[in-house]
């Protein structure tokens, strides 16, 4: 599929879906489908793809794919968004788009992001508050300065 067919398939009760519907109310399908493209053209040149509109998404490199991931989960309207490892294997460029994004995201849209990730640097510069775990407890909490001068923290990923 495409990078907009990605976005396209996102929205819950689409008139189309049902097998009837077609035949019934072509009319409403139309003014529907309209509405989901501009609403994915719309996600597509916030997240900055609007330029890949017409690619396959198989064709993507790593980092944009998880651009396309964020995009789908903006088509969807959401309140609250889980992200585990979602730099994982993206080239510093594309990093630092998708953090944008993610701010751009809670900032412009109201939406809360839940992050789980080892590249601290990502962490340092976009998360407020941040907990760090050790072997599935807390042992930390606080802003990127007070985490990064933590001892706790030192001697837990740094062997202090």
């Amino acid at each position: 599929m495409t990078v907009l067919e990605n976005l396209l398939v996102v929205p819950k009760d689409q008139i189309g879906e049902h097998i009837w519907s077609p035949l019934i109310s072509s009319k409403k399908i139309n003014e529907q489908e309209e509405i989901n493209i501009k609403k994915a053209k719309d996600v597509l040149n916030f997240i900055r793809l609007d330029h890949l509109t017409n690619e396959y998404a198989g064709n993507l490199s790593t980092g944009q794919k998880k651009l396309l991931e964020l995009a789908r989960t903006l088509m969807s309207d959401p309140s609250l968004v889980l992200l585990d490892e979602p730099v994982a294997g993206v080239n510093p460029t594309l990093v630092n788009d998708l953090m944008d994004n993610i701010k751009r995201s809670n900032v412009e849209f109201g939406i809360t992001f839940l992050i789980i990730e080892h590249n601290m640097n990502f962490i340092m510069n976009l998360c407020n508050p941040i907990l760090v775990l050790s072997n599935g407890a807390k042992i930390s909490e606080g802003t990127s300065a007070e985490i990064s001068s933590d001892q706790t923290v030192i001697d837990a990923y740094l062997g202090g």
